[in-house]
């Protein structure tokens, strides 16, 4: 489905979550928004709820600071004096999850333990800086023409599945690790990203674990 921002088409989430990847990267700590950039962003942010919220009565200008992650991100100074950090992935439309089938959702499992890091620290999460994994898989599926319900799996060892066709295993692989930043950190910093909203209590959270790695 097409996005339209600002006079500028974009053919999914993908490509636009990777434009406004890119368009952070540009900037760079401490840095205000171009106007242009700025006049982009904003009629971004009006189609979605979550950036009409973090407008409020007005935004007086939008500058790339840095995170207490030690990432970028963009920050809305507003006119009434206030201030307010958000994540570009949030103020992307037509983000609502499709329903998958079972299967569906154990071939996108084993879509994920291709690419999961083997030598991660026990009980830490990696996180896709920028581009989701959905994001990355969705758009490799678009540009290969690719099914998710029409890819075989096979159970080579203690029932777990993975995916039948070395040639898939090996571009997809290929596909992510051109296109993926991962960063490795402590659940609760992970959960904090994606859902910073969420109560965290002691060690646990109370969302729904993918296996640590989004």
């Amino acid at each position: 489905m097409k996005i339209e921002v600002n006079g500028a088409t974009f053919k999914g989430v993908g490509e636009l979550k990777k434009h406004l990847q890119t368009l952070l990267n540009s900037y760079k700590t401490n840095q205000n928004l171009s106007e242009n950039d700025l006049s982009f962003l904003l009629d971004l942010m009006k189609q979605t709820e979550h950036g009409r919220k973090k407008m409020g009565k007005g935004i007086s200008k939008i500058v790339v600071e840095g995170t207490p992650y030690g990432y970028k991100g963009f920050t809305v100074y507003r006119v009434d004096g206030s201030k307010d950090d958000f994540s570009y992935r949030k103020i992307v439309p037509n983000t609502t999850r499709k329903k998958y089938s079972n299967h569906e959702k154990d071939v996108i499992g084993a879509f994920r333990d291709l690419v999961r890091p083997r030598d991660k620290a026990k009980g830490s999460h990696v996180h896709h800086d920028g581009e989701l994994f959905s994001s990355i898989l969705s758009n490799y599926l678009q540009d290969y023409n690719l099914d998710l319900e029409n890819i075989e799996l096979i159970e080579p060892l203690h029932g777990i599945k993975a995916i039948k066709d070395s040639v898939v295993r090996n571009t997809f692989v290929e596909y992510h690790n051109q296109r993926a930043v991962l960063i490795e950190m402590t659940a609760e910093e992970h959960i904090k990203i994606h859902c910073p909203n969420c109560r965290h209590e002691s060690n646990s959270v109370n969302v729904k674990d993918n296996g640590g790695l989004i």
